[in-house]
């Protein structure tokens, strides 16, 4: 969606600034200021910071200046200072002055060999034993104090132990300006994040999917960076919140849509992964497939489902094992969970124990006896990524990505032990286990058929390695059952294990990736088009029976009213009724002949950025038969669009902004044109300016007041490099993980 509020994005640089004014008021006021929104670093009061005051008339202190601190882990240390300038640098050291226990810098901005005035850009990079930390900061003032915070260094994973975050947000202050509060560097435990301020106990609550809670003004730049086990910092944007007079509340409410990356089936019932959810469908009619319940489970996208009993338990990824009671299908309750400060990908559960494939932490085993409290058995790390398993017997199998099969003496399973294993030449991506001979996926090379009859010594039989993309698979009846990717569902005889042979291709929309066969239907995971439900009754000429259509890939979105208009990548043009927000539905869908990147509705028609078929424009009056009203094929890759009046703005990728008459829109005409120095992303016009997201080459700013012969106004090249969205006060979304 776009709104003002909030997305989660990276900071890359944790600072506090206290512009202007604090140092050259009165002690008394300066205290004053410092116990405000703000709490004091510990040994730290604000009036300590001297040497920077408003010009005098005898000029005693510099016309313009700057002092700080620079705090490591919240406590201000003697570090070295270097400041630049358009014409030129100095170096000063933070340090004790006269009757202070705390050091701090102090430097003279406008004398040489800086000569800066009010308005100019300096860089302060603070270096202290090994780190560093840089900020740009506009002068803001005579006399400013701009306080620097150092990176923590990365700390090395020791089993179990929680990532970290690093958290600031932004405040309005009396009579103007802003301030940065920082929260430091706290734990992260499953799918919420605890921040404490310095002073502050109690601290605050902010929740991936959960809710975060402002104060009253809050108004500035809301930045999140979130660090793996492995000290791997995440990537993102910062994005700037309006001032809100009442606190807000950002809560997780409901969704939609996601990859449909697993299925399992179950009676009349196929339990599938979409998304952030689990969804059921009813599919005693295979050719009209219906939901009946879904459950979003906190945000992270589901790997692998089994149902036992009245029991779906569920590998959700980042959000840890989730056991759901789907007595009643339309009404799903999660029970219990067993989350993890790591994602689990796969799952198998035998009796009372649940073997889970833990990513980088191999193999965990989890007493469920208590699903309302699953309790952690004992665990074996394996070297590569687990993402699927399967118990055999005594043994688990183990698909350890890039370390191939690893299989593990599971007998006692307080002790398992590793008794054997298979390399891959590319990626490990799905075992089914049959008797004595195992059958593995390997991505980039096939289908290996191997002897596990001695478990400590697995021997290839043959290789299938026609090529394909290779995901999941199923054995039944010695026919291996096989998501081929972009392929679609391979069908391979493997009666005899040592000469495999092709029986048929059946090309699925979107990429195949996991597969369930229950009796003579197959139902394949598409990804990101949806789930496909196969005849197999005749292998050698399997047939399309039903499909469900998937959201994913939401790119844009506008809501009108009740009405949500998604631009769904591959998917196309979708309509949602979002009249509840926790439960949207989908009521219909057009799929465009291309990528669909983005969306504007104006009435009853929407307008669409197809990538490489332009622009597409839809009759949208009957939302369960939208048509076609007209198209246009831009010279370039159409990534978004805006209509005014009668007139589409076309941000064109590599052909930069596209004009368009769509007052007819069975006879669109082009106007004219702007090519931008990149790649035109997104395009907000304004009045007679169009404001370009121009991705390599920043903001381009474009008078479009005569459309025939569009001119460059101004351009502002962004530190990164270029901007992927622009617009007046909205914002695109970007969802991953953390």
């Amino acid at each position: 969606m776009k709104h003002r509020l909030i997305r989660w994005f990276v900071l890359s640089a944790l600072v506090l600034v206290h512009a202007g004014f604090l140092d050259w008021l009165p002690a008394s006021q300066s205290t004053r200021a410092a116990e405000g929104d703000r709490p004091a670093a510990p040994g730290l009061a604000a009036e300590t910071l001297k040497g920077c005051k408003r010009s005098t008339p005898d000029m005693a202190d510099p016309t313009c200046c700057v002092n700080g601190v620079v705090l490591l882990d919240g406590q201000a240390v003697a570090a070295e200072v270097e400041i630049v300038s358009p014409h030129g640098s100095t170096t000063v050291m933070a340090q004790n002055h006269d009757g202070d226990n705390s050091p701090y810098y102090v430097a003279g901005l406008s004398e040489a060999p800086l000569d800066v005035a009010i308005g100019d850009t300096v860089t302060l990079i603070a270096r202290y034993d090994g780190t560093v930390r840089s900020l740009d900061y506009p002068v803001q003032s005579p006399g400013q104090r701009v306080d620097l915070v150092l990176p923590l260094a990365a700390e090395p994973s020791d089993g179990d132990a929680p990532p970290h975050a690093t958290i600031a947000y932004a405040t309005a202050q009396p009579g103007g300006g802003y301030e940065l509060r920082g929260l430091g560097q706290v734990a992260v435990s499953g799918r919420t994040i605890e921040a404490y301020a310095w002073s502050d106990d109690g601290g605050t609550s902010l929740g991936s999917g959960e809710t975060l809670t402002l104060a009253s003004g809050f108004a500035g730049t809301v930045q999140l960076r979130v660090q793996d086990s492995r000290g791997q910092w995440s990537e993102g944007d910062s994005v700037v919140v309006e001032g809100i007079s009442e606190p807000l509340e950002v809560e997780f409410v409901g969704s939609i849509g996601g990859q449909t990356g697993v299925v399992a089936v179950e009676g009349d019932y196929a339990y599938i992964g979409e998304g952030a959810a689990l969804t059921v469908l009813d599919i005693s009619d295979p050719v009209q497939p219906v939901r009946v319940g879904r459950l979003p489970l906190m945000g992270h996208v589901v790997g692998e489902v089994q149902v036992v009993g009245n029991l779906a338990y569920v590998a959700a990824d980042a959000a840890g094992l989730r056991i759901i009671d789907v007595s009643n299908p339309s009404t799903l309750n999660e029970v219990g969970f067993f989350d993890p400060p790591f994602p689990i990908r796969g799952i198998q559960v035998v009796g009372e124990l649940a073997f889970l494939a833990g990513w980088d932490r191999g193999l965990r085993i989890i007493d469920v006896s208590n699903p309302a409290s699953p309790v952690e058995m004992s665990s074996l790390d394996t070297p590569g990524d687990a993402i699927g398993v399967q118990i055999e017997s005594d043994l688990a199998y183990v698909v350890d990505g890039k370390a191939g099969l690893r299989i593990i003496d599971v007998s006692n399973p307080s002790m398992p032990t590793e008794v054997g294993f298979f390399n891959v030449t590319d990626y490990a991506a799905d075992v089914y286990v049959v008797g004595s001979l195992a059958y593995l996926t390997d991505t980039g090379k096939g289908l290996y058929i191997i002897d596990v009859s001695d478990p400590t010594l697995p021997t290839e039989i043959s290789v299938f390695d026609a090529p394909y993309e290779y995901r999941g698979l199923q054995v039944e009846s010695g026919l291996a059952f096989i998501a081929l990717g972009h392929a679609g569902l391979g069908i391979v005889n493997v009666s005899n294990p040592a000469l495999p042979t092709e029986v048929a291709i059946f090309d699925t929309p979107g990429w195949a990736k996991h597969v369930c066969v229950a009796g003579y239907l197959a139902f394949v995971a598409n990804n990101d088009t949806g789930l496909s439900i196969v005849d197999v009754s005749s292998p050698s000429s399997p047939s399309g029976m039903g499909f469900l259509k998937m959201l994913d890939n939401t790119i844009d979105v506008q809501v009108v009213g009740s009405l949500a208009f998604a631009a769904n990548d591959d998917v196309g043009l979708s309509m949602l009724n979002v009249s509840d927000p926790a439960n949207p539905t989908l009521l219909g869908s057009y799929d465009t002949p291309s990528h669909a990147y983005g969306v504007q509705v104006v009435g009853s028609t929407a307008y669409v950025a197809d990538d490489w078929s332009g622009l597409q424009i839809i009759d949208v009056s009957n939302i369960a038969d939208p048509t076609l009203l007209g198209s246009y094929d831009t010279p370039g890759r159409a990534r978004n669009v805006q209509v005014i009046g009668n007139t589409a703005y076309i941000a064109d990728g590599e052909s930069g902004l596209q004009i368009l008459d769509v007052s007819n829109p069975a006879a669109l005409t082009l106007l004219g044109s702007y090519d931008t120095p990149g790649s035109a992303s997104n395009v907000q016009v304004i009045g007679n300016t169009a404001y370009i997201a121009d991705r390599d080459s920043g903001l381009q700013i474009i008078d479009v007041s005569r459309p025939a012969a569009p001119m460059l106004l101004g351009s502002y090249e962004t530190p990164g490099g270029g901007l992927w969205g622009a617009g007046g006060g909205q914002l695109g979304l970007r969802w991953g993980w953390i």
